[in-house]
């Protein structure tokens, strides 16, 4: 008699192969996660050993992605700029402070007017920085039947990715060098379309899902 874990496998297989490429693949992955579920929990009544685990099998699942290439922007605000802009708006006080001294009618020099006049100042840079700024191109991601490329220069294989960490803003991808296992590298990537809005989760469902299985084939083999 079939265990669970062969039943859902042999309906997983029954499914994949009608699944056209670029169709809605909900159901393909709610089995194949089912199947890895059971891999690690499923036992021989018998012997009480654990089962031969369900390995993903990524190839598979990589032909079901309906894209394999992302852009990746960023909203720049770098650092240098904003110190610039703080000396810029020191040295237009200068002049500035003496013209608000005459307009108030002040016959002595007051730090806090010179203060004041620096902040304003300030605010207006910041301000109209803040609306030239341009939303650039961070990355090109690509995933690869064995690898992910960024920027089609640098390659990660998927057999050494360990973890994966999702926020709002930010996708990172954990990875350990291959001899020296206590070494890890985090990869970050910025959440950012093209219009400078945030990708929504389910935006990148596809691509969180299949490097999930990846970390899971990965931890089978381990």
């Amino acid at each position: 008699m079939n265990t669970e874990l062969e039943t859902h496998a042999k309906e997983l297989w029954q499914i994949y192969p009608r699944v056209k490429k670029g169709a809605p693949i909900e159901k393909f992955w709610r089995k194949y996660t089912r199947a890895v579920e059971l891999s690690r929990t499923q036992t021989s009544p018998k012997n009480i050993s654990r089962a031969k685990p369900f390995v993903p099998d990524i190839d598979a699942a990589y032909l079901q992605l309906p894209n394999h290439k992302f852009l990746f922007y960023k909203r720049e605000s770098p650092f240098p700029t904003n110190l610039i802009l703080v000396l810029q708006s020191a040295y237009y006080s200068f002049f500035l402070t003496g013209f608000v001294h005459v307009l108030l009618g002040l016959a002595h020099y007051y730090w806090w007017v010179h203060l004041a006049v620096w902040v304003a100042c300030l605010i207006v840079l910041l301000r109209s920085e803040g609306e030239n700024n341009e939303v650039i191109l961070k990355l090109n991601f690509e995933l690869l039947p064995d690898a992910f490329l960024i920027n089609n220069t640098s390659k990660v294989k998927y057999k050494n990715i360990i973890n994966l960490k999702i926020t709002r803003k930010r996708l990172k991808v954990i990875t350990q060098n291959p001899v020296l296992k206590h070494l890890k590298k985090t990869h970050e990537f910025s959440l950012y379309n093209k219009n400078g809005g945030g990708y929504g989760r389910s935006d990148l469902d596809n691509l969180t899902n299949f490097l999930t299985l990846v970390i899971q084939r990965n931890a089978l083999r381990a």
